[in-house]
């Protein structure tokens, strides 16, 4: 059954023991973002790493006590700016270090590949996912850059093309991907 909580920020407290770990892991495996608050910051690290695993789109985990207004009044004032953060931080800033680390390994051997996974709502919008999608497409005009910094430097072959078609072709390996557009030019055009 859809709840129809994906990508809607749910605010858990006590989620990280009990009922409250129970709600935080159905709410992740429904992929909503999860601020997951508790007093005990460890027992809460915990259960976050299990909701991501479970499909959670984004947990972040705060130190709460719930008996001190002024701790959740901070806990709700943090809570976009925070999911906002995190979001950035792995969909853009982790995707960045990585691929930095992976050229510089790259780039003495003249070879390697590099694959970043982006979302269909970089390129069309989803509701409630506009810092996510920005994330994205900010990672595919990233890659398209780099790529474009860094031609194949070779001809293309007829092979290469078939490749391709075969790769598209087979079931077993392209088998959930449908109306799609792809260039096969080493780089010399990027469009889309």
């Amino acid at each position: 059954m859809d709840r129809e909580l994906t990508g809607k920020t749910v605010i858990v407290t006590g989620g990280g023991s009990n009922i409250g770990r129970a709600i935080t892991l159905g709410c992740a495996r429904e992929g909503a973002r999860i601020m997951l608050a508790n007093i005990d910051l460890a027992q809460a690290e915990a259960v976050a790493v299990e909701a991501r695993a479970a499909g959670a789109a984004v947990v972040v985990v705060a130190r709460c006590d719930v008996t001190d207004q002024t701790q959740v009044k901070a806990m709700f004032t943090q809570t976009t700016p925070a999911l906002w953060q995190k979001i950035i931080q792995v969909n853009f800033v982790g995707v960045l270090n990585c691929t930095f680390e992976a050229l510089a390994l790259m780039a003495p051997q003249n070879g390697g590949a590099i694959v970043s996974i982006s979302s269909d709502a970089s390129r069309q919008g989803e509701p409630r996912e506009a810092v996510y999608g920005g994330m994205k497409g900010g990672i595919n005009s990233c890659m398209k850059t780099i790529a474009k910094s860094l031609p194949l430097k070779k001809i293309g072959r007829p092979r290469d093309i078939a490749d391709a078609v075969l790769l598209l072709a087979s079931t077993a390996v392209a088998g959930h991907v449908t109306r799609q557009v792809l260039s096969v030019s080493g780089g010399y055009s990027m469009i889309g």
